[in-house]
């Protein structure tokens, strides 16, 4: 799949946000009325189990919501996550169960887009292991083996259908947010032990090296491969000329 390919955008304003919108329970009012900037990143505690209840339970669909509390979760999000400095942030992170999440694109702007209420509609068969942190799990990550491509479909804020197409890193921040919706964590479906951030993010440096340096290499031969494909291709002409001269020399000899 192509990275971070916008496929669709279409106006659909009908099932997304009415002016007036579902009623929010009070806690949740107060959080999305919040003056802000920012709201407080809940977390959990893999070892001993416990922490905020609202990172174990399914989030409930979004698009009903009011268009202005949407609007106004929109931003309390996105101040959070820039502050953090994280790739992706879903709603129950900040004590909201809503079927909301930012994430950050890997393209050259690292463009930061609103999914409300997405549905994973193609997972690839290739997996492929890779390290993740969480900013609810603060402090420590590990490896967690994902899908390596998706395809996505969520609303904007604006009540537009996206369908993205993501593969590698991108794919996995989706994957990871998208767990956060269902009252899953990356801790769930880890591969080995948890580890400190630090050494987390040496061993994905790494990893990320060793990809860097196996591309060029593969790059190499390829053009290594063209280089002798492109000698055996001028040898091969260079012997036609040296027959065809010899067969001419030859024709004018019999004259």
């Amino acid at each position: 799949m192509r990275r971070a390919s916008l496929l669709l955008s279409l106006v659909l304003f009908a099932s997304c946000a009415s002016p007036k919108g579902a009623t929010l329970p009070a806690a949740e009012r107060r959080l999305v009325d919040s003056p802000g900037p920012t709201l407080e990143i809940v977390t959990w505690d893999p070892a001993k189990a416990t922490g905020h209840p609202v990172l174990r339970q399914k989030a409930r669909p979004a698009a009903g919501l009011a268009k202005a509390d949407l609007a106004k979760l929109d931003r309390l999000l996105r101040a959070t996550l820039e502050k953090s400095g994280g790739v992706g942030l879903a709603a129950p992170q900040v004590g909201l169960p809503l079927r909301v999440f930012l994430v950050q694109l890997q393209d050259g702007a690292k463009t930061v887009i609103t999914c409300v209420d997405p549905v994973i509609e193609v997972r690839s068969e290739a997996t492929v292991d890779g390290y993740e942190g969480c900013l609810s799990i603060p402090g420590v990550g590990g490896k967690v083996r994902r899908h390596e491509s998706l395809q996505v479909r969520c609303l904007s804020i604006e009540g537009r259908v996206k369908i993205y197409e993501t593969s590698g890193f991108e794919a996995r921040i989706f994957q990871h947010e998208y767990d956060h919706l269902e009252g899953r964590l990356y801790t769930d479906v880890l591969d080995g032990e948890l580890m400190p951030i630090e050494e987390m993010r040496r061993r994905r440096a790494a990893e990320d090296g060793r990809a860097a340096e196996d591309g060029r290499a593969a790059e190499d031969g390829r053009a290594a491969e063209d280089s002798r494909a492109a000698e055996d291709s001028r040898a091969a002409e260079d012997g036609r000329a040296a027959e065809d001269s010899r067969a001419a020399e030859a024709e004018a000899e019999k004259k």
